[in-house]
């Protein structure tokens, strides 16, 4: 088991490679990796549960998903995610709650080796986000509007993977690589998980809050297209929802397909796709203080289910059960 959530997490974070099999190499062979992993971590699972309610957030989580899979627009879609970006489909969200429960199950030692590794690995992905946004990328990858991509090909990814590790360690480089993606989402995240735990969940709503407001009033050049996708994922919100992953099919023709794979709010996200059901279900595993700053960052653009998967295995690492009320 250990093995199985070491290479998963690794995966996540380190893996690329470009073209042969693979559409997007900064996506496809992730999931590939993890999904295979995290198969053999669940066959060679060991120990018992720790903290049966981390246990029931992700069971109620999956469970919240299945009346919205009966009324889903493309089965396909709900099952995998969007091709290339793979969050969203029932898939992800299984492999993204079995990385909370497995880490939750391993031994004291072995958790904090891979707590460990994690970190390192964050902190090597920082200095390259760093050295990106200074010119002196090693890889050469695109950066658009000179920000930093990281190993994620996506400035919003890298924001909020830097925004995830700053949750449970503060480490100036994952500022500074915060500060190299240039994206608003990532520094309100940022503030929020370096808020004290007790107070992350207030700190949540005000930079949420004050997120928002500042994106209705805005002139900027996504703040428009913003307002009209959460205008649409507000008025297609019901009680069961079209699907997980099928936001696309009605974003509009009035807003290109490249910016409503998601909604750009994770809760409208949900309400609009996964129902009501998927609103509650969401709001089950809204609970780990360490996740607070990626959850802001969610507020307003989507996240790959890559950067959603460490953030439940940290999460899974450090769950106690005062951290759940």
């Amino acid at each position: 088991m250990f093995w199985g959530l070491l290479v998963a997490a690794l995966g996540s974070l380190l893996l690329h490679t470009r073209g042969g099999l693979f559409i997007n190499g900064f996506t496809d062979p992730k999931i590939v990796v993890m999904v295979s992993a995290v198969i053999a971590a669940w066959y060679w699972r060991t120990g018992r549960q720790r903290t049966p309610s981390l246990y029931h957030a992700a069971i109620g989580y999956m469970l919240a998903l299945a009346p919205s899979m009966v009324n889903t627009k493309n089965l396909m879609l709900s099952i995998f995610g969007y091709p290339g970006v793979y969050s969203g489909g029932v898939l992800t969200a299984g492999l993204c709650a079995s990385g909370a429960v497995l880490s939750d199950r391993l031994p004291d030692q072995k958790r904090e080796t891979i707590r460990k590794v994690i970190l390192a690995c964050g902190t090597a992905i920082a200095i390259l986000l760093i050295a990106q946004k200074f010119g002196r990328d090693p890889f050469r990858f695109p950066l658009p509007g000179g920000k930093a991509v990281g190993l994620y090909g996506s400035a919003i990814d890298s924001g909020a993977l830097m925004v995830t590790l700053l949750g449970v360690h503060l480490n100036p480089l994952y500022l500074g690589g915060v500060w190299a993606t240039g994206t608003r989402g990532a520094w309100l995240g940022a503030v929020v998980s370096m808020v004290p735990r007790r107070f992350r969940a207030y700190a949540f709503v005000l930079a949420t809050a004050a997120g928002m407001a500042y994106t209705v009033v805005g002139n900027g050049p996504s703040d428009a297209d913003r307002r009209a996708i959460w205008t649409r994922a507000s008025l297609n919100s019901s009680l069961i929802g079209t699907g997980p992953a099928t936001f696309h099919l009605f974003g509009g023709d009035a807003i290109p397909v490249s910016r409503t794979v998601n909604a750009h709010n994770i809760v409208l996200e949900a309400s609009s796709t996964r129902g009501i059901y998927g609103v509650l279900g969401l709001l089950a595993v809204l609970v780990a203080p360490s996740m607070a700053g990626l959850w802001t960052v969610a507020m307003f653009n989507p996240i790959s289910f890559e950067v959603v998967f460490i953030a439940c295995v940290l999460a899974g690492l450090k769950q106690r059960k005062e951290e759940l009320c």
